[in-house]
């Protein structure tokens, strides 16, 4: 698969500037949409009702060290956005504390109203520390995340809270993939940190240059192209869809297929946003306020790899093993309760201390489309009414090993995900005998100056 980037605009001459280096161009798009959120701030966002959409990026390039060039992707897109900056941005650069970043918006906060946070450092691990998951500063970039109008924290006893207001924070990091699956424990990703980041990867190399060349020229012709994007995107203000946009991405949200295994079910609730922050940057990049049906086809497509890419990273990491105890208990208690069966609620509250009710639901699921479990409702009795009861009973194919060894692969290990259409919040029969619909391949306009090669990262969008 590939993706489109439309001509003539910042993205395309910011990949243009990268062409002869050996970053992979895979990072030089999102990074390139990276600089364009954290130079247009909060001042410019998505006028979705009660859930307006900000333009501030969590990306984490992740790679072996020294194998894509992660750190040289990071770094270069810093130098393009240190001069568009205001005078009052916050750069981070280095390790810090939630207590030290709070004192210092707090401080912002004061003397200009708002607090805008720039998070630009190589290596993850510099900036969280080999402990960072044990710390403070993913519940508070979680926080901080959707830009609250304000915010009451840090301080001490003797000065009291510290208030902040109007907060824009944006990061754009590197890690290696073996640090990130220690780091980001089970309590991280469910605590959504995880879902609110995208995790870019890629293979090999766009080239290679042994002694790549740089023009001082070009850079500063792609500095005074953001500041004109910047400029463009706050007059504006308020970003829009057309009529065809909003069509096209309505019909996508209600006919999305989720997934079963635990990080990608976080991602997903996070994704639609996800894709209009990278339409909006689309649109921004060639000067439009009013998103396109194609920009959000582009963001489809681009979010799904990259909601791909952290799926691959985390399957294998310490969330799974925990979720095999679980899915371990689950089936114990169904074969203990026998041909009776047991109640949905019972179900779960004799589970709940090994597993989260998004991970029982997709258990849930999967048992019931392998067949391994029958489900069926009950209405209340008796004239009072009330809700109807739901019960699953174990099946003999709860116990033929190569029926479980499917179920513990799709929700446990990390195996190749199966997606079913619909919400997991209430599972219906009917998944086991409808073909899932197919979706309208998306239409991508042929005026595109690059062609990112995603053969190697799969998506559930058609192209």
């Amino acid at each position: 698969m590939k993706l489109p980037v439309p001509k003539d605009s910042y993205i395309a001459y910011y990949m243009e500037h990268l062409k002869d280096q050996e970053t992979p161009a895979l990072y030089d798009f999102w990074t390139a949409l990276w600089t364009i959120g954290a130079a247009v701030g909060r001042e410019c966002f998505i006028d979705r009702p009660r859930a307006p959409v900000f333009l501030n990026w969590y990306i984490i390039i992740c790679a072996e060290s020294g194998i894509t060039r992660k750190s040289t992707a990071v770094s270069f897109a810093r130098r393009v956005v240190e001069d568009v900056l205001d005078p009052s941005d916050l750069i981070v650069e280095n390790k810090t504390t939630p207590e030290k970043l709070w004192a210092e918006m707090a401080e912002r906060s004061e003397q200009i109203g708002k607090c805008h946070v720039v998070v630009n450092v190589s290596e993850l691990v510099t900036f969280f520390g080999r402990e960072g998951y044990s710390m403070g500063l993913p519940a508070l970039f979680t926080d901080l995340y959707d830009c609250p109008e304000r915010r009451v924290g840090g301080g001490s006893v003797s000065h009291g809270m510290l208030p902040i207001t109007n907060p824009f924070v944006t990061l754009l990091s590197g890690s290696t993939e073996k640090w990130l699956v220690q780091a980001m424990n089970p309590t991280v990703i469910e605590g959504g940190f995880t879902s609110r980041c995208l995790f870019i990867s890629s293979g090999q190399r766009k080239k290679l240059m042994p002694w790549p060349s740089e023009s001082g020229a070009q850079l500063s012709n792609l500095k005074e192209w953001l500041m004109s994007v910047k400029e463009f995107a706050r007059s504006q203000r308020r970003l829009t869809l057309s009529t065809e946009a909003m069509n096209y991405f309505a019909t996508w949200y209600k006919t999305r297929k989720y997934s079963k295994d635990a990080y990608s079910r976080s991602f997903e609730s996070r994704e639609d946003g996800h894709v209009l922050r990278t339409a909006a940057c689309v649109a921004l990049a060639d000067r439009r306020g009013v998103i396109s049906q194609d920009d959000i086809e582009l963001g489809i497509i681009a979010i799904s790899v990259a909601k791909n890419s952290g799926q691959r990273l985390f399957r294998d990491g310490v969330f799974d093993t925990r979720m095999i105890d679980g899915i371990d208990k689950v089936r114990e208690i169904l074969l203990q309760a026998g041909k009776d069966g047991i109640k949905n609620n019972v179900l779960f509250h004799k589970t709940r201390y090994v597993m989260k009710a998004v991970e029982y639901n997709a258990l849930l699921d999967t048992m019931t489309e392998y067949g391994a479990v029958r489900k069926w409702i009950v209405s209340p009795s008796g004239t009072r009414g009330g809700r109807p009861s739901t019960y699953y009973v174990a099946t003999t194919k709860l116990l033929q090993p190569d029926i479980w060894k499917k179920i513990t692969s799709l929700v446990g290990s990390g195996a190749p995900v199966v997606e079913l259409e619909g919400s997991h919040d209430e599972p219906t029969a009917s998944w086991l005998q409808e073909e899932p619909q197919e979706k309208t391949s998306p239409r991508i306009s042929e005026e595109t100056a690059f062609q990112i090669d995603f053969q190697d990262h799969p998506s559930p969008v058609d192209k």
